[in-house]
């Protein structure tokens, strides 16, 4: 069997996010953290509720260092627990717990709801961007109907990058995939490579190849796919954007899947009663 080189790419989902209005905003991330302090001195991110423990917080600050007429930068950590209601320091990572649920509300208006075993992030810049980005495993809703200033605001995943403006939906990161779930206004997701999926397409071809040899899939199907993951990981392969509407969910993991509708059993922890406490 020939070889398969694989090609080490970066790659994530740039997602555009329109309201029913029709506009929209084009957003990309380059997996890059900035940890400078925020230009805007009123921005306030304040924890409204949370619950079962509360929740881990880890601040991230730079210290400019000055040594033999050099310029150096030295990123210091400071964790906290939050057990009631706060503001959050920008450039925080924030955690919850087995059975913690947290609620945050943005200065402009966007709100957001924070299920159990989640691993998130407020860029420092946060203020600038609106860059919330939520880590490997990760369930959050967010609502962004009110932004003032009619700024964007981003949702970055390990493979999805949201550009929002006037919509609410649930970013689910579990693993290898990124699900998203749209209640309202409508989504664009388009595939862009890059290294951080990498592994995934490996696990792909390896999938192939057990179902060809176990007669799965037959040797024409298993030279159309795995041509189709060459192209993929040699960057040739141009992806069509996929809209999504709502009432429908979509998973993103080295490419999107088909548009399907969310099922009516569908857990929508981020209405209940106690977040409006």
């Amino acid at each position: 069997m020939k070889k398969i080189q694989v090609f080490l790419l970066m790659m994530f989902t740039s997602i555009n996010i329109y309201s029913f209005g029709g506009g929209h905003d084009s957003l990309l991330f380059d997996g890059s953290v900035n940890y400078e302090l925020p230009k805007n001195a009123d921005c306030k991110i304040k924890l409204t509720f949370v619950e079962m423990g509360g929740i881990e917080v880890t601040k991230f600050t730079t210290e400019v260092l000055e040594v033999c007429g050099e310029i150096s930068k030295e990123i210091k950590t400071e964790k906290v627990t939050m057990t009631k209601p706060g503001e959050i320091p920008l450039g925080s990572e924030i955690v919850t717990g087995p059975n913690g649920y947290a609620e945050m509300e943005i200065w402009d208006g966007a709100l957001i709801r924070i299920a159990p075993n989640s691993t998130c992030r407020i860029t420092s810049d946060f203020c600038d961007n609106r860059n919330f980005i939520q880590k490997k495993t990760s369930k959050v809703w967010h609502s962004i109907k009110n932004l003032l200033g009619g700024g964007g605001y981003e949702v970055t995943t390990q493979g999805a990058v949201g550009g929002v403006r006037g919509t609410e939906f649930e970013v689910i990161t579990e693993n290898d995939k990124t699900i998203f779930k749209v209640y309202e206004g409508k989504v664009e997701v388009t595939p862009i490579l890059n290294d951080e999926t990498n592994k995934l397409v490996i696990k792909a071809y390896e999938k192939l190849i057990e179902d060809m040899q176990s007669g799965k899939i037959t040797m024409e199907e298993y030279i159309e796919k795995t041509t189709k993951m060459t192209e993929i990981m040699e960057g040739s392969r141009k992806f069509p954007s996929v809209m999504v509407e709502a009432g429908k969910m979509v998973e993103v993991t080295f490419e999107v899947s088909e548009v399907k509708d969310i099922p009516a059993d569908n857990d929508k922890w981020f209405e209940d009663p106690k977040f409006s406490r």
